[in-house]
């Protein structure tokens, strides 16, 4: 899970998700762990040039994908899963603590308000 930036207490969390939507049967791929600020801005850019895979994104410094650590490395508290049955995918979230998406947002998995 480092590869993709999380914070360590987050990441296991998201593998116990990852394993739990696995032995479901459903299908996921992983799009997004820690965005730096210029991801986010190219995101933020194609959102607003009309791309319909994108979900609003945050602005830079308000989206758990661009935390830090307070030296500067990547410690994210979000994670993006597109899968084949997000609300089943949500609802095995949920029984681990980690806050989904909803229909607004439905690939997004982070932590509840940035804290584990």
């Amino acid at each position: 899970m480092s590869t993709w930036g999380l914070n360590n207490d987050f990441a296991k969390k998201i593998a116990l998700l990852i394993l739990a939507i696995n032995q479901a049967g459903i299908h996921f791929t992983i799009t997004s762990g820690y965005r730096s600020a210029d991801q986010q801005k190219e995101l933020i850019r194609q959102y607003q040039a009309g791309n319909k895979n994108i979900y609003t994104p945050l602005p830079i410094g308000k989206s758990l994908h661009g935390n830090t650590t307070w030296y500067g490395s990547p410690d994210a508290l979000a994670m993006d899963i597109s899968t084949s049955n997000p609300y089943y995918a949500g609802r095995l979230a949920k029984s681990l603590g980690i806050v989904w998406g909803g229909s607004s947002d439905p690939v997004h998995f982070g932590a509840r308000s940035g804290t584990l």
